[in-house]
């Protein structure tokens, strides 16, 4: 390995595979940081942004840098929130309501509101990145996209959803759909019931 090379991989690390669904999550976020920053999140892109900063200067354009200044102070405060967000979202390992996922996040930044996280959620959904999800309670919930192919154990009683992969399934309801003829582009199964804990509760109670 040449002096070049060793000084390339010293400041940017070794070579990443693009194929990586890991390392192409990344690098994808980084466009999505950006134009969520510059204020185009398609709900209040029409009222602010650059471009309607700029063009609200009129004959003023003396006044140009300071709105670029002020543009990039923007893009970081705006970024950090969404980078903290995003970061709590798919940290988190269960199916997160805009409200649960609000609180998880002002743990860490009290200044962070329901309408941002409700926001960024919409954007993860548009761009493919997660799933939204109604399980009739009232409120929907929110998983990411990015993990393999599950379906859901929904408690009518306290609420709890568990994942669960059963091959057999799958191929089961790939066989149905060759039968007749169909071609699935996606599905989802939910399973409505009671949990473990609340049968075993239900039983004590009634001291059966």
């Amino acid at each position: 390995m040449s002096w070049l090379q060793r000084a390339k991989r010293v400041l940017f690390g070794a070579p990443r595979n693009i194929f990586d669904p890991k390392v192409y999550h990344q690098i994808s976020l980084i466009a999505f940081f950006a134009w969520v920053g510059l204020g185009a999140d398609g709900i209040s892109s029409s009222a602010y942004g650059p471009e309607e900063a700029f063009l609200a200067l009129g004959d003023h354009t003396v006044l140009a840098i300071f709105v670029a200044l002020a543009t990039v102070v923007t893009v970081f405060v705006i970024s950090g929130s969404y980078a903290q967000i995003i970061e709590a979202f798919f940290r988190s390992d269960t199916h997160l309501t805009i409200d649960e996922l609000t609180r998880v996040v002002r743990r860490r930044n009290r200044s962070v509101g329901s309408v941002t996280v409700y926001r960024t959620l919409k954007l993860l959904v548009r761009h493919g990145y997660a799933k939204e999800l109604d399980f009739g309670e009232g409120a929907k919930r929110y998983e990411s996209n990015l993990s393999a192919h599950h379906d859901h154990l929904i408690c009518r009683k306290c609420g709890t959803v568990s994942e669960f992969k059963e091959p057999q399934i799958e191929s089961l309801q790939e066989r149905v759909a060759r039968q007749h003829g169909f071609t699935p582009t996606t599905h989802r199964l939910d399973i409505y019931g009671y949990c473990r804990g609340c049968v075993t509760g239900e039983i004590l109670e009634n001291g059966v």
